[in-house]
């Protein structure tokens, strides 16, 4: 029921903006690296800002070795300031402070090597909450057509719970990455 909510909370955005500059695009990296798909929507919000709305998510089996199943649900919200003078049609480069919201799900299968070594099966579920900045660049190749790259660090305060008792509660760095194609609405 849950996964449900940030889709709906991202439709009802895009609806309710009636900006100039809409731009919808699609991480072309994060199938590779999380196994989902991550949209946005960008939207001018004042004279060299734009504000973008993000939704991900993903599913993958073996995470990078750590877990052998990882899923999760992701909303950000980031505010663009553009530094170049091409700021009325969202291109150029830019800083982009975020705040972020994720529910994640992590499964690890028990290992058992006689009395060498042994692991219980593992599943773990949480909610973490985070701000950063990002920086990169937005350039239009055709008129409505554009490729956007940006990286970004911040910082993550999560609580996780495994499924006989609460894990507790820690911070963890956020790094974002992603080169996006994006469709300039109008």
């Amino acid at each position: 029921m849950l996964k449900h909510y940030p889709l709906a909370i991202f439709v009802l955005l895009i609806c309710l903006c009636k900006a100039d500059a809409q731009i919808i695009k699609a991480n072309v990296l994060h199938p590779v690296f999380a196994g989902g798909a991550s949209l946005a929507y960008e939207f001018k919000s004042d004279g060299n800002s734009t504000t973008s709305i993000y939704l991900s998510g993903g599913k993958k089996k073996d995470f990078i070795g750590i877990y052998d199943a990882y899923k999760f649900y992701n909303l950000t919200v980031e505010q663009r300031f553009y530094t170049t003078h091409k700021k009325a049609r969202s291109q150029g480069f830019f800083v982009a402070p975020y705040a972020k919201f994720m529910y994640r799900n992590y499964f690890r299968q028990g290992v058992d090597a006689g009395i060498w070594f042994s692991r219980p099966d593992v599943e773990l579920s949480g909610y973490s909450v985070g701000l950063g900045c990002a920086a990169g660049g937005q350039f239009a190749f055709t008129r409505h057509w554009l490729i956007d790259c940006f990286a970004g660090l911040g910082m993550s305060y999560y609580t996780q719970k495994e499924i006989s008792y609460d894990n507790g509660s820690s911070g963890y760095p956020d790094v974002r990455l992603g080169v996006s194609l994006g469709y300039r609405v109008n």
